[in-house]
């Protein structure tokens, strides 16, 4: 079942399916080193709709909820 990062639940493991956004988002997220089929777990999610602490192949990353509502996962 695909659904939005934002929407992820902190300490599981997740797999990248889909990416919404243009040319702009798709070199941002790829700098941050998401891509379509990589794992990616939610360590932290800041209240108030602020921004996902995740782990990318070891290196933690914050993603604003904005990114991560245009980014689709499933669990592992």
């Amino acid at each position: 079942m695909l659904i939005s990062l934002s929407e992820a639940e902190i300490g599981k493991s997740y797999r990248v399916v889909q990416l919404h956004g243009g040319l702009n988002f798709q070199r941002r997220i790829a700098a941050m080193g998401i891509f379509i089929g990589g794992e990616i777990k939610i360590i932290r999610k800041a209240p108030f709709k602020g921004p996902l602490l995740v782990d990318i192949n070891s290196s933690v990353v914050a993603v604003g909820r904005n990114i991560a509502f245009k980014i689709h996962v499933e669990e592992i």
